[in-house]
């Protein structure tokens, strides 16, 4: 249930940015409004994964196919979170 905990420490930190600077708004509104970032990330990345995680935990799996899919999923869910992280940086002077 590391993921559960992952979206718990993800949407803290963006309830954090919003208020926080003005570039940290800025790269948390650049990600709230891409396309990729909403269901890439957070759909098939995190939740899609959540749920097969979690129906295994209840129910269990008769193939290690959903497993599979989940692990895969959550490599690029992975990726896409530094991917995106880097596209929404917004660079600050230190003034």
């Amino acid at each position: 249930m590391l993921i559960a905990a992952e979206l718990v420490i993800l949407f803290s930190f963006f309830f954090y940015l919003q208020r926080g600077f003005q570039s940290a708004a800025v790269s948390a509104q650049l990600l709230w409004n891409d396309w990729g970032w909403l269901i890439g990330f957070i759909g098939f990345g995190l939740v899609v994964p959540f749920f097969l995680e979690l129906k295994g935990v209840i129910k269990g799996w008769s193939s290690p196919v959903p497993i599979m899919l989940a692990s895969g999923l959550v490599l690029m869910g992975g990726y896409l979170l530094r991917h995106y992280f880097m596209y929404a940086g917004v660079y600050a002077r230190p003034w």
